[in-house]
């Protein structure tokens, strides 16, 4: 997960070539603390609880720099799930198939069926 996460650094994020193994490192760090899947998005107090846990004994500037370095890997691994959820095609196609018949059971417009869809795939988060 990390070495996808260094081409999204490099690529879209525009982080700075010399600022992306640090970036690699205060999150391989903080996953290795709370003992967490690299693949799983953690909860703010798991982010709040290592930023303390670092303020103990690194610089300001490197307590900012990790929680840059967590909330670019959380929005890189939601846009990864989000992407690898779209590989699920039977559940979610079968879903919006009998969503689209009881809207228009329904007789609700094609319009309002598209929105409806879109609100189903979109993610819960925002």
């Amino acid at each position: 997960m990390f070495d996808a996460f260094r081409h999204f650094l490099n690529g879209k994020a525009s982080i700075k070539p010399q600022y992306i193994p640090l970036y690699l490192k205060w999150v391989s760090d903080c996953y290795a603390y709370l003992d967490q899947p690299s693949d799983s998005r953690l909860s703010s107090e798991q982010k709040t609880q290592f930023l303390s846990h670092m303020a103990k004994n690194h610089e300001d500037w490197q307590v900012k720099q990790t929680d840059a370095a967590l909330k670019l890997y959380d929005y890189f691994l939601s846009r990864e799930l989000k992407r690898s959820s779209s590989g699920l095609p039977g559940a979610w196609k079968d879903l919006e198939q009998r969503m689209g018949e009881a809207l228009r059971l329904r007789q609700r417009s094609l319009g309002t069926e598209k929105t409806y869809l879109i609100w189903v795939r979109s993610p819960l988060d925002g």
